[in-house]
């Protein structure tokens, strides 16, 4: 599961300064350090902070940041004046003149009750602040809504005729699919993503082509690795994508794959589209 520090770095879309404070309690115990943000949104003109609050944080620490000058300005007293912009505009934007929303973002590696937000939220408005707080549990509830809903197995040769358009078309219909191109990162190990992808969706894709069927490399461990999720799982998981192939081709790929409720490209790909969805959704 992703950690609440992982959704604190990579949530913002924006140009982040990011600086450090180390608070303790008030006899100097418990000493934390938190991290802290301030992005600016070029597009919008406007500039709002994140906090990241580790472990045995308490609400008396983030309510200490709250008040402090640097954030009620929204400004970071070590940083120098600069200014920003986009490297094919020659608009240019100085950093402390963005507009501060008076939104606070809250990290904390805990999970708060809900009278502890009340009360930071309560604390934050004395400021002028809009204060949202997301704990473990903002972390797990997110990470459950981020897995998913279908892995798109297929050939890298049919990506521009079929498959990238037919992800992004099931993207517009909110459904979150595994597909490489949105999926992987650099830096990603990609049998271990693959091999996430295929055991958390609930649904796979298998987009069968000639260039699938003619695949003995990852296509075909893709589809084997669905096959004995199936068995293993005791689960009906795969929607085979008919692809330019005949009944003669997927007999000899794979018989019992006639024996399956498959769908075909003939339709166009938004109507194959809404067609997936809904079989998704049931």
């Amino acid at each position: 599961m992703t950690t609440i520090r992982e959704y604190f770095d990579t949530d913002a879309k924006a140009l982040n300064a990011v600086s450090e404070w180390a608070i303790g309690s008030n006899n100097g115990s418990n000493l934390i350090n938190v991290v802290g943000k301030i992005s600016y949104r070029i597009e919008e003109y406007i500039k709002y902070w994140s906090f990241y609050f580790p472990k045995n944080s308490t609400t008396d620490y983030i309510k200490y940041m709250l008040s402090l000058k640097e954030v009620t300005k929204c400004h970071l007293e070590k940083e120098p004046s600069q200014t920003i912009g986009y490297t094919d505009s020659p608009e240019r934007y100085k950093l402390e003149d963005f507009h501060f929303t008076k939104r606070i973002y809250i990290y904390i590696d805990e999970v708060i009750t809900k009278e502890q937000i009340i009360e930071i939220v309560d604390h934050g408005k004395i400021f002028g602040f809009s204060v949202i707080i997301r704990d473990k549990s903002y972390a797990k509830e997110k990470s459950e809504l981020m897995k998913p809903l279908a892995f798109i197995s297929h050939d890298s040769r049919d990506k521009d005729t079929l498959v990238r358009e037919l992800a992004q078309e099931m993207y517009s219909l909110a459904c979150p699919i595994w597909y490489d191109e949105y999926t992987l990162k650099g830096g990603d190990n990609l049998r271990e993503s693959i091999e996430k992808g295929l055991k958390e969706a609930k649904k796979c894709i298998v987009i069968l082509s000639k260039n699938f069927i003619e695949n003995n490399g990852w296509t075909k461990t893709e589809f084997e690795t669905i096959l004995v999720r199936e068995i293993y799982k005791n689960e009906n998981i795969l929607i085979p994508i008919w692809h330019g192939v005949s009944k003669d081709d997927i007999y000899e790929y794979s018989p019992q794959l006639l024996n399956r409720l498959g769908l075909n490209t003939n339709k166009g790909i938004k109507v194959l589209a809404k067609e997936l969805v809904d079989l998704i959704n049931l």
